[in-house]
């Protein structure tokens, strides 16, 4: 497969390398505001000027077999250009985040391409195929030397309201005798939770500073929708820094990755272990098998085969 692979602009540089060697092409030329003003007036038109919008990788579109679009809040538009101007590509939309944040199935499916998506659960729904989430091995060569632990637990993401649980998760550290790191940014929601006071909002940091802060604890703390199904990020992270995980995805011992040795689901598991879980060394065991398989170039992969043996995982998931 020769894909070309679009993404949505990211402030945060997950995507910086692949971007640099020209593996993956931002869906748009910039992101200053005129450029957002004026593409937004652009994309309700049919108008051939559209082009414009997108012009740095129609080479590369011509040139490839297969074009895969990650979620975005235009997608339906951007197909339909796609299919217009490349009517012989394969055509994949990627659902990278789950149904419920993101473009309604139906609205896709009026396109006529293919959707895949991460979360089992939404695939079972749905009716949509499935390929895991991903890393890129490359992000993690850096922080590939072992560093200073300076606290047992480390949360760091957006607030979506998760201020609640990561309250009660601090009260039972400090009861435990952990210590815990919070890196909350704001999420810019009008439900902001008033908990968001004992937990200052901070800035955006990059991706690799992300992961740097990642090396200095024991375990990475992940927090997620309580139907969702697919894996966040910060499990596979656990798997390439060599970090424990504490998990409230109920779900998770249906994943290749679950490991009791490395993994605490919040919520299910006895508190009164999470001190052992803690101290205890991280199980490598299949470590290099899960790497392999949570790679980008896995995932790339799995387009091509699909994922052997996913109509019989046994994901429980009740509608």
């Amino acid at each position: 497969m020769n894909p070309l692979i679009l993404v949505n602009n990211e402030n945060n540089g997950y995507f910086i390398n692949e971007i640099a060697t020209k593996k993956i092409f931002y869906i748009f030329k910039n992101e200053n505001i005129v450029n957002r003003i004026y593409r937004k007036m652009i994309l309700k038109t049919n108008i051939p000027i559209r082009r414009q919008l997108f012009t740095h990788w129609e080479k590369k579109a011509e040139a490839c077999d297969t074009i895969i679009l990650f979620d975005t809040g235009n997608a339906c538009t951007i197909l339909k250009y796609l299919k217009q101007y490349y009517p012989d590509k394969r055509l994949i939309f990627w659902y990278w985040n789950r149904v419920a944040r993101s473009i309604p199935v139906e609205e896709i499916r009026k396109t006529g391409v293919e959707i895949w998506s991460y979360d089992p659960g939404d695939c079972k729904e749905y009716g949509l195929k499935y390929n895991n989430q991903f890393v890129f091995p490359s992000n993690y060569l850096i922080n590939s030397k072992a560093k200073e632990v300076k606290y047992d637990t480390f949360f760091l993401g957006i607030d979506k309201n998760r201020s609640d649980i990561l309250a009660d998760m601090a009260k039972k550290f400090k009861e435990l005798g952990c210590s815990y790191y919070y890196y909350l940014v704001r999420s810019y929601n009008k439900a902001e939770n008033k908990a968001q006071q004992e937990f200052p909002y901070r800035p955006f940091v990059t991706y690799q500073k992300l992961l740097d802060m990642s090396s200095n604890s024991k375990a990475l703390i992940d927090i997620v929708d309580s139907e969702q199904y697919g894996l966040t990020l910060r499990p596979i992270e656990c798997i390439f820094l060599k970090k424990k995980l504490i998990t409230t995805m109920r779900h998770i011992s249906d994943h290749a990755l679950y490991n009791p040795d490395n993994v605490f689901i919040w919520g299910s598991d006895d508190y009164s272990r999470l001190n052992s879980f803690l101290n205890s060394p991280f199980n490598e065991n299949n470590n290099k098998m899960l790497m392999a398989e949570y790679s980008f170039s896995n995932w790339l992969q799995h387009f091509e085969e699909g994922v052997e043996g996913y109509e019989n995982f046994s994901w429980n998931c009740n509608f």
